[in-house]
């Protein structure tokens, strides 16, 4: 009889130390919106913004959500480093960027992005920008993020 409530209090004891194991390491980017973006690097400049510019049809696009976006080292560097924002770089949403008025396709035109998938690394407060164009695996994502620091 003895033996069913240890075997019960060790299992409780399991469960709860994986479930702290886990805390405090993201399992995916925090995609915001751009205004949002904007607004919060104005409060904490010590972080960057990133910005993906996608399409609804670019292969490559879809492959970087599936596979570099999913990678722990990517999350972890991304989330501690920069305001991740998504925009469909064919969209005609508007949005407000340094008092003009834009479709999302504009900013990526201002932003000369040549292609898709393109990352935009942005410090606002210098106007400083690395346009990144193309697919990246993970080992490849984070040394261009490390390059920008």
């Amino acid at each position: 009889m003895m033996k069913k409530p240890l075997i019960l209090a060790l299992i409780c004891l399991l469960i709860s130390t994986a479930s702290f194991a886990g805390r405090g390491q993201d399992k995916e980017i925090k995609w915001i919106s751009f205004e949002d973006a904007m607004k919060m690097v104005e409060k904490n400049p010590s972080k960057h913004i990133m910005i993906d510019f996608y399409t609804s049809w670019c292969g490559y696009c879809k492959k970087l959500d599936k596979t570099t976006f999913k990678d722990k080292d990517v999350v972890q560097a991304v989330n501690k480093d920069f305001y991740a924002v998504k925009i469909d770089a064919e969209s005609t949403e508007r949005i407000t960027y340094k008092g003009e008025s834009l479709t999302y396709a504009e900013l990526a035109k201002k932003f000369k992005v040549p292609g898709y998938p393109t990352i935009l690394l942005l410090k606002p407060e210098k106007d400083a920008t690395s346009v990144e164009p193309g697919y990246k695996n993970a080992k490849q994502f984070t040394r261009m993020l490390e390059r920008f620091e």
